[in-house]
């Protein structure tokens, strides 16, 4: 049986060729959301480990994220 983290561990280890560093990335306020910057490729890897009942929808980088990873390129200033 695999697990989502599992999956989501071996996708992000393929995106990782230029990569300088991996960088966690916090969210305030929603400790369930993994979102890492692959530093020196501009692209995130973000997913959420589960979502307590009743909280809102996760947005980031334009993609609505769930169990299973999403790539997006980080929107910092």
């Amino acid at each position: 049986m695999r697990h989502p983290c599992a999956d989501a561990f071996a996708e992000l280890s393929s995106r990782l060729a230029g990569a300088e560093d991996v960088r966690r990335v916090e969210v305030p306020g929603r400790p369930h959301a993994y979102v890492f910057e692959l530093v020196g490729t501009g692209v995130e890897a973000a997913w959420l480990r589960s979502s307590p009942p009743g909280q809102p929808a996760l947005v980031w980088n334009g993609a609505t994220l769930t169990f299973r990873p999403q790539f997006t390129y980080a929107q910092r200033s």
